[in-house]
């Protein structure tokens, strides 16, 4: 058996091994020290050894104690870093295996650290002073609850309206199977317009499902989502699968002239570490 160690910095050991028996030693210091023990009393800044345990190097880093008195060793394998490096290697081809987003729009991943809407889906521009219909495909949608709605923004430099748009429209989301995700017909003024704070030229107009109370006694009572549709569908919102498959229906049924003065378009929001 052979055990190569590796020259590190300004100090370099060979030890190597025969038959369990140790047949040569070469040593080169500058100013490192040939230490072969675990702990030592050193007086230098920094020392470096190496040991041999069967055909596995070590390679052991001392670090004097404040007090000058006994060392502390760091004993590191070689195969540590092999391991590190499948890790590194490994997690490297999971994003690659990841789901990449294909169909129709644009897709936006805001990463890891987003707190909120990490992905946006963008379907870009819908017109709803006119009837009208169009459809959409996505597929390799991210696993995440996502809410479609429409994207409502003030052309004008005027603020938004709030429920300023009674058109209504219908959306409906049917899954690769065929499978109803939801079907959903109204006005959008009977819809939930959510804003950010301190932004009053923009909205995003979306549906929320049934909700029933499930009463827990002392008059507390949990909220729980009724007539969720497949792949969670309730409301507006869905859960992607991995390798679901989606075709959406816009129409505009009752639109609403008025509606020119907004810009407008179908988004799917979702994500977030909040």
């Amino acid at each position: 058996m052979t055990c190569n160690l590796p020259e590190v910095g300004y100090a370099a050991h060979r030890d190597r091994w025969q038959n369990g028996q140790k047949t040569s030693r070469i040593r080169r210091s500058r100013p490192g020290a040939v230490i072969r023990e675990r702990r030592t009393e050193i007086s230098r800044d920094r020392s470096f050894a190496g040991f041999c345990f069967g055909e596995i190097p070590l390679v052991a880093f001392a670090r004097p104690s404040r007090s000058g008195g006994s060392t502390d060793w760091f004993l590191v394998r070689r195969r540590h870093f092999v391991i590190a490096l499948v890790g590194v290697v490994a997690l490297v081809a999971a994003f690659a295996l990841w789901p990449t987003y294909s169909g129709d729009g644009s897709f936006i991943d805001h990463g890891p650290f987003a707190a909120h809407e990490r992905y946006v889906l963008d379907l870009g521009s819908v017109d709803l002073a006119k009837t009208g219909q169009r459809e959409f495909h996505m597929a390799g949608l991210p696993i995440a609850e996502m809410t479609l709605g429409f994207s409502i923004r003030s052309v004008d430099g005027l603020p938004i309206s709030e429920k300023s748009i009674g058109t209504v429209v219908r959306l409906r989301l049917q899954n690769e199977a065929n499978e109803i995700v939801f079907d959903r017909t109204g006005s959008l003024s009977d819809w939930v317009w959510s804003t950010g704070a301190g932004d009053v030229q923009h909205a995003f107009v979306y549906l929320r499902g049934v909700e029933k109370e499930i009463p827990l006694g002392e008059g507390v009572v949990q909220l729980e989502r009724s007539s969720v549709g497949a792949d969670g569908g309730w409301g507006t919102y869905f859960s992607p699968r991995n390798g679901s498959k989606y075709q959406l229906l816009y129409q505009v049924i009752t639109p609403q002239p008025t509606s020119r003065r907004y810009a407008v378009e179908i988004r799917a929001l979702g994500g977030g570490w909040k």
